[in-house]
């Protein structure tokens, strides 16, 4: 069922705090940029991105940590410049009976974290 899929993602997003969580205080949180298949490659992503880091500086936050799930939103965050900083492959974030979670596409191989610092 999807509610368990959704569960999955943010136990994901959990375990990757948990590697990173001392490099990112005081950082804006996007955990997942998409649009619909209908309305893609029309610059949304990248409108949303940048109203995201406009948001953060208006706040005072030191800048931004982006959760890529797929290769197309990690170009994207580092075309605005981002730092990766961590990079899970799907194939090794497993259950208990050692079983992967996730096994998208090949192309999306891996679940990649990027942080933008303000100057």
């Amino acid at each position: 069922p999807t509610s368990g899929r959704i569960s999955q993602i943010f136990q994901l997003f959990d375990f990757l705090e948990q590697k990173t969580g001392h490099l990112t205080k005081g950082l804006l949180e996007v955990h997942m940029i998409t649009t619909d298949p209908d309305f893609r490659r029309q610059g949304m992503a990248k409108a949303l991105l940048q109203a995201a880091e406009d948001l953060a500086r208006n706040n005072g936050l030191r800048g931004l940590k982006v959760a890529c799930s797929s290769t197309y939103s990690a170009q994207l965050v580092k075309s605005f410049n981002y730092k990766e900083v961590y990079s899970l492959a799907y194939r090794d974030y497993k259950d208990e009976q050692g079983n992967a979670i996730f096994s998208p596409p090949e192309i999306h191989s891996h679940m990649r974290l990027f942080i933008k610092e303000f100057v």
